[in-house]
């Protein structure tokens, strides 16, 4: 699903807009207010505690109840109670549901048959407390406690881990994300097949991968390199031109002590960006390089720059400031762009 041509371009920081599938506006609000409302801890539960039923988009489309799955409606109506919750709490016209569900070419029914399937899912959800899809002049919206819905508690996961590694603390950010990314238990939207899937699982995979590289970044600061390496290799194995991963599995063995291996990898990966793409390795990947062959042997002191994932750097306090404002902060993340030229709104 994913086209990375990272190496040929790095002025992209976030999802190109025509990119935008389900509802982020609405989770990510959620999420924000979540944030600033200082919750706690992250948990690596799905739903909020008042809650039982769970709606479950990353891997296998599925509703569940504790120990057991609740039978979805086939077809078309699973495809729009998808489409629906993936834009949770946001209308969704009419004319976004024509062409997610049936594409360039509906029958001259489709507003018949739109109505049919959401009057279907109305019946379907009238057993489920709190989720109800209200009619809007534009189309449709479904009302529901975004805690109910695995997307919306891995966003909010991934955003409080990526803030965590930001402001320097590891071990939240790595429990955080290690949470986050325990919620995928497979490919995205499985079993459902509509046009608007493919960009959806594009956008989803590509918040799936930032999520995993915050992760292993923690995992490095906490100088656990020896468990990532074999991960990264696997990793490589399916996504070679993932700059990203190749420069922390070259940090990841420099700081296990295989110099030569660690080499060896970025010289894999130099060879293969220039025969593939014709293009010069890429910040993170030079930046990992750069600190292979320094002189200085890693170390993992808090503060050292050794410390810092490759691509990051480290602010030190100026002479009138104490010590204790040094700390380690992330670039924005232009490790990879995802092509996605055939996405529609």
């Amino acid at each position: 699903m994913l086209t990375f041509t990272d190496g040929v371009s790095r002025d992209s920081t976030t999802p190109s807009e025509s990119c935008v599938v389900y509802g982020e506006e609405s989770m990510e609000s959620w999420v924000a207010r979540d944030l600033t409302a200082n919750v706690g801890p992250a948990r690596p539960d799905v739903a909020s505690p008042n809650s039982s039923v769970l709606f479950r988009l990353l891997g296998p489309f599925e509703i569940s109840m504790p120990g057991a799955p609740i039978p979805i409606p086939s077809g078309r109506a699973r495809a729009l109670l998808a489409l629906l919750l993936l834009n949770a709490n946001t209308v969704v016209s009419t004319e976004r549901i024509v062409d997610g569900m049936w594409g360039e070419r509906p029958p001259a029914t489709v507003r018949t048959q739109v109505h049919v399937r959401v009057s279907a899912l109305r019946r379907f959800l009238a057993g489920i407390d709190d989720a109800t899809i209200h009619t809007h002049p534009a189309g449709y919206r479904l009302t529901i406690d975004p805690g109910r819905i695995d997307l919306a508690t891995f966003l909010l996961l991934a955003r409080k881990g990526g803030q965590a590694l930001a402001d320097n603390r590891p071990h939240e950010a790595a429990r955080a994300l290690h949470h986050a990314l325990g919620l995928w238990q497979g490919d995205a939207l499985g079993g459902i097949n509509a046009p608007f899937v493919t960009a959806a699982v594009v956008q989803l995979e590509e918040r799936w991968l930032i999520a995993l590289a915050n992760r292993i970044d923690a995992d490095l600061a906490l100088g656990r390199h020896q468990e990532l390496v074999p991960e990264l290799r696997a990793l490589l194995l399916h996504r070679p031109m993932l700059e990203i991963a190749r420069a922390q599995l070259i940090t990841a063995l420099h700081r296990a002590g295989r110099r030569a291996d660690a080499l060896v990898v970025y010289r894999e990966g130099t060879r293969l960006l220039r025969d593939e793409l014709g293009v010069d390795p890429g910040h993170a990947l030079t930046q990992a390089y750069r600190q292979l062959i320094a002189p200085t042997h890693p170390t993992t002191r808090r503060g050292d720059r050794s410390l810092a994932p490759p691509g990051w750097s480290v602010r030190r306090p100026r002479p009138d400031r104490p010590a204790s404002t040094r700390a380690v902060t992330q670039p924005k993340p232009t490790w990879w762009r995802v092509n996605c030229a055939t996405s529609e709104e």
